[in-house]
Order: C-alpha cells, then sequence, then structure tokens
C-alpha cells in the first residue's frame, strides 16, 4: 500500500496561514521591480521572456512608470500598431515582423559582455 502525504511547502516552511497569498509569476515580477524602485537601486532597463512579455497587466505597469524593457513574445501575440494611413489596427506579432521588419527593424545595442557589445535586431 502506497501512502500519499498532501502537504505544501507553505505548511512544511511553517508559513502561517494569514500570510499565503496566491500570486501569479507577472504580479511577482512587479513586486521585484517595485522594490527595487522603492529601495533605490538603479537600472536602466527591464528584461523579460515571453511568460512575462505576453501580459498585458505587467507591460502597462512598466509603461506607466516610464520603464524601457526588452520584452519577449509569442509569435500569435496581438498588438494595436498605426498601419501607414495612421488607422490603429490589432495585428500578430509575426505580421507584423513580416510586414515592417525589414525596413523598421535596427539593431539595439543593451551592453557590452563579455564577448564584446550584446546587440539584436528590433522592430520597435
Amino acid at each position: 500500500m502506497v501512502k500519499l502525504y498532501a502537504c505544501t511547502f507553505a505548511i512544511v516552511s511553517h508559513v502561517p496561514a494569514d500570510k499565503r497569498t496566491f500570486k501569479t509569476k507577472p504580479e511577482l515580477a512587479w513586486e521585484i521591480i517595485e522594490n527595487a524602485i522603492n529601495q533605490g537601486l538603479e537600472f536602466n532597463w527591464v528584461g523579460m521572456d515571453s511568460l512575462y512579455g505576453s501580459n498585458s497587466k505587467l507591460l502597462a505597469k512598466l509603461e506607466e512608470q516610464g520603464l524601457r524593457y526588452v520584452a519577449d513574445v509569442r509569435s500569435n501575440q496581438k498588438f494595436y500598431v498605426r498601419d501607414v494611413s495612421g488607422a490603429l489596427v490589432y495585428q500578430r506579432v509575426d505580421r507584423l515582423w513580416v510586414e515592417r521588419g525589414g525596413e523598421q527593424a535596427e539593431h539595439v545595442h543593451f551592453r557590452n559582455a563579455t564577448k564584446g557589445p550584446f546587440t539584436h535586431r528590433c522592430c520597435a
């Protein structure tokens, strides 16, 4: 007979019940960024993978604070962008890259790394 034990890290580590709250990874990321700002930590930009780059609430908070960021996004993620006539359209990233990537992409310098400058071709 196999005994199954149901316990969580919070219970094992003796975290009081009133201190246990659920937060998503993007919510935790914002807490970390907000704490860094409040503690006076200086940084030039925030980098994130597509889990965070696809979270509109996190991106909105970064924008509201005027923080620069570089975010990976999924190819099927959609953004509002202006077309050539100035109209606002909701379009997938992969379509945007096909239509605008060649003409509007630029090499962006992020930092100096041990093997030279770290740059990437980006489209804003």
